[in-house]
């Protein structure tokens, strides 16, 4: 069975310009129907709960916007097209896929709101000093990952 390709030549998402197509090189898998359908309600899940999560400061954005694209690459591609192409979520896919970075002012909210958060259940939501210890570490640990990623300049 020859592989598809996830897009057309004709859309406006231009997969050529980036390494999406290795990003998402499992998708040409076949997939079968109850499974098509169990990645759509999926992705569609991962876009509702993707959308809270811009104005939820725990609540991860893109990562769930992969996950749902991901999942739509598998068994969409109309809805796939229609997630890449959006003027509002399809950004943060598009520069996260591109390696194109995170804008300054999104990097020190995001910096700002884990230590926030993560601080204040350090310091009044446990007495345990272990779980302390490792919410530190994931706190630096997503600090340093944020701080490494390239700064986009719009």
């Amino acid at each position: 069975m020859p592989l598809k390709k996830p897009f057309p030549k004709s859309s406006r998402w231009k997969p050529e310009t980036c390494n999406y197509i290795h990003f998402f090189i499992i998708s040409a898998l076949p997939v079968s129907k109850s499974k098509k359908i169990l990645h759509i309600a999926a992705g569609i899940i991962c876009v509702v709960i993707a959308v809270i999560g811009i104005f939820l400061p725990l609540v991860p954005t893109t990562p769930l916007l992969l996950l749902a694209s991901f999942f739509f690459v598998r068994s969409s591609e109309r809805l796939h097209k229609a997630l890449i192409n959006n003027k509002i979520l399809g950004f943060y896919i598009k520069s996260y896929i591109e390696k194109k970075g995170i804008p300054l002012n999104l990097k020190i909210i995001n910096i700002t709101l884990l230590w926030i958060f993560i601080g204040y259940a350090i310091f009044f939501s446990t007495t345990h000093t272990g779980l302390r210890i490792i919410l530190f570490i994931i706190a630096l640990s997503v600090s340093i990952h944020i701080m490494l990623i390239k700064t986009l300049k719009r």
